[in-house]
């Protein structure tokens, strides 16, 4: 790979991008925790039916399907607060152009710009359609594979430069089960 060649990956982010970012960074904490919602809910809700008795529905099913719904609204809220972040902020739908050097990764738009250095960078996750680069663990940047203009040896130099310029290998992250869904 040629290190001293930057990188500069250019497009404008769709909501599309930005909702499955919100599902891949949601669904990358609480996934565990919302599959055993499901399956706890549909399995007591079952077990309470099983018994033929209504009275039994009243108060150990009701809490079973409050669950059942508490577990299906974690599918909700990513669509929902990545359409209201899409909508509040208006430079997620400018042209933006990143600059990525084996020194530091730069984002730049008509209205903002963002730069750091390699050691900053706080991880790194390949996605089906991204890369998202983390300034936190809370934070990224939506680097869209289609902003390399389909060319995938691009995509190729971005994963190496990603590998060799992190503090430590284990901060990126290829895709896994999850990330090939979104």
């Amino acid at each position: 790979m040629q290190a001293d060649i930057a990188l500069q990956p250019a497009g404008k982010l769709t909501l599309a991008d930005v909702i499955r970012f919100s599902y891949f960074h949601y669904a990358r904490r609480v996934w565990i925790l919302t599959g055993f919602c499901v399956v706890f809910a549909l399995f007591g809700i079952v077990v309470v039916i099983s018994t033929g008795d209504p009275q039994r529905l009243q108060n150990p099913g009701s809490f079973y399907l409050f669950l059942l719904v508490f577990a299906f609204l974690q599918f909700v809220v990513p669509y929902v607060s990545a359409r209201r972040l899409y909508a509040k902020l208006v430079y997620l739908s400018e042209p933006m152009r990143f600059l990525l050097t084996s020194e530091r990764v730069r984002l730049e738009g008509p209205n903002f710009s963002g730069e750091m250095t390699w050691p900053l960078v706080h991880s790194v996750y390949e996605t089906k359609n991204a890369f998202l680069i983390y300034q936190t663990s809370q934070l990224a940047w939506i680097l869209p594979k289609r902003f390399f203009w389909g060319e995938e040896h691009q995509i190729e130099r971005c994963r190496e430069l990603a590998k060799q310029c992190l503090k430590k290998t284990k901060l990126f992250h290829e895709s896994d089960w999850l990330g090939s869904r979104f």
